[in-house]
């Protein structure tokens, strides 16, 4: 009898390890659909950077759904060419609380 439920255990075991590979692979695949999503508002830079700061000061426009954010960029180029620091202006939207009434059941989110 023990060689039975030897075999019974091995294979919820089995079963088990399947079902972490299925949640695991499920789980890769939400995260490149968020990515892809979003990989639109990346910016492709010249060079890669190695610095990147955020400046303690933001703007909020009169009137604007955003406020403006500045960030430090250093390059990191070949030595070839010269490294510069870049300043760049962000507008971040302001927080709005989402609207349970924009729920997507088929995508399971809210909004775009």
């Amino acid at each position: 009898m023990a060689p039975a439920q030897s075999a019974e255990r091995d294979v919820d075991i089995e079963m088990t390890h399947e079902e972490d590979d299925d949640q695991g692979e499920r789980m890769i695949n939400e995260e490149y659909k968020t990515w892809k999503k979003n990989s639109p508002f990346l910016t492709a830079l010249t060079w890669p950077t190695l610095t990147v700061q955020w400046f303690p000061d933001v703007k909020e426009p009169e009137g604007k759904n955003y406020s403006v954010h500045r960030l430090l960029l250093g390059t990191h180029t070949s030595d070839e060419s010269p490294n510069f620091l870049q300043i760049a202006n962000v507008q971040i939207p302001k927080a709005v609380a989402p609207n349970p009434k924009d729920y997507d059941d088929e995508r399971g989110e809210i909004g775009g």
